[in-house]
């Protein structure tokens, strides 16, 4: 059957984002596999959520071939329980994929933080998802009696007062609002107390801020909800249908970003490359990873290169003890040997050792997520 009405729009515009969530799936898979070879659960629950995504837009796109986006005076009767069953699966698929997408970005944060508070305040609002969305699909499905009614209104005897549905999708959509400020915010905490270059701190936070326009969307769906109880169902749920979309894509694309940088850096690193002798080029097994030294000072001179295993093994000295003065050029970490042992301790006496440990792996785990690759200031 031919699509009419709003259906060619819907379709259009899903299939449309779903590229989108593809293209942003591709490009973090890469990232993580080749450029930073740390690939982990948060990449994965990033795939399962373009995969209920993609489910979405099947059966919304089945939907709208029978009826959806039309009157529903405009479809034949026999049409509209199954264009109804077919766009209620569909928004299954969306209850849960935007759930797991902000799952993903949770994970990806527990691998950025060091401390039990950090990482107990991110399960909190990722168990507060899932446990929404669940409620929300088990009303969504058992709201009616008998569950044949979710899609046959015209079943003898039929009634939907069993649960109250439209509250829970209050709620839903206001946890899932919630959780994409929260993350917004969450990052500036810790990362902003790293001693990390004021220009890299910025652009990482802002890039992992873009969930505030995942919010934007999430609060005009929010808006329509009341159009999901319509006697004109079909037509109705258009804008719900589509904003439901546009704020799961624009959640996928906003974690993406942040994510995909070492590629970006990446990218930009080898055309420098071709228009200096001086630039360095990015190797697969030595990262660039910046970090500002104990003493707050920075050195540029020859030494030996530092990798990942090396940064892991070394730690900040307790008070009295010889320090090693660490610093960043272009290529990578260098050892500082010529500095006295005086410059080391004109900053960090004042700060007690656990805090020192804990800001120095988070510098290490920003550095290798985000390849941090300039002079910490």
């Amino acid at each position: 059957m031919a699509m009419k009405g709003d259906g060619p729009m819907v379709v259009g515009l899903m299939w449309s984002m779903a590229v989108l969530c593809v293209f942003f799936t591709a490009l973090r898979t890469y990232t993580r596999t080749v450029v930073v070879k740390s690939f982990g659960a948060d990449d994965i629950v990033f795939i399962v959520a373009c995969l209920m995504f993609i489910m979405y837009t099947i059966f919304l796109t089945i939907s709208a071939s029978i009826g959806f986006g039309q009157n529903m005076w405009e479809i034949p009767e026999a049409d509209i329980p199954p264009t109804v069953l077919y766009s209620a699966i569909g928004q299954t698929f969306s209850i849960f994929g935007m759930a797991i997408a902000k799952w993903s970005l949770g994970l990806f944060l527990l691998r950025l933080v060091c401390t039990r508070m950090h990482k107990v305040a991110i399960w909190l609002p990722l168990i507060l998802c899932f446990l929404t969305s669940v409620l929300c699909a088990a009303f969504f499905w058992f709201g009616c009696t008998p569950i044949e009614a979710v899609w046959n209104r015209a079943i003898p005897g039929s009634h939907c007062n069993v649960l109250p549905r439209v509250p829970m999708y209050y709620v839903y959509g206001s946890t899932l609002v919630f959780t994409d400020f929260y993350f917004a915010l969450f990052p500036w905490l810790f990362i902003w107390k790293l001693h990390m270059k004021r220009r890299e701190k910025i652009v990482i936070l802002c890039s992992m801020s873009l969930g505030v326009f995942a919010a934007a969307f999430g609060i005009l769906r929010c808006s329509q909800i009341s159009a999901l109880t319509s006697p004109n169902f079909l037509k109705a749920a258009v804008r719900v249908i589509l904003f439901a979309a546009a704020e799961q894509c624009v959640t996928m694309i906003c974690i993406g970003i942040p994510v995909c940088r070492p590629l970006y850096r990446q990218y930009l690193n080898r055309q420098a490359s071709h228009g200096s002798s001086n630039s360095n080029k990015v190797d697969g097994t030595h990262q660039s990873v910046a970090l500002r030294s104990t003493a707050g000072a920075e050195t540029r001179s020859k030494g030996t290169t530092w990798d990942e295993s090396t940064i892991r093994e070394s730690r900040v000295p307790r008070a009295g003890e010889p320090a090693q003065h660490m610093s960043t050029s272009g290529a990578g970490l260098y050892a500082d040997r010529n500095r006295s042992e005086g410059e080391y301790f004109t900053r960090e006496r004042s700060r007690s050792f656990n805090t020192m440990i804990d800001s120095e792996q988070g510098i290490i785990k920003a550095a290798r997520e985000f390849d941090v690759g300039s002079a910490m200031t």
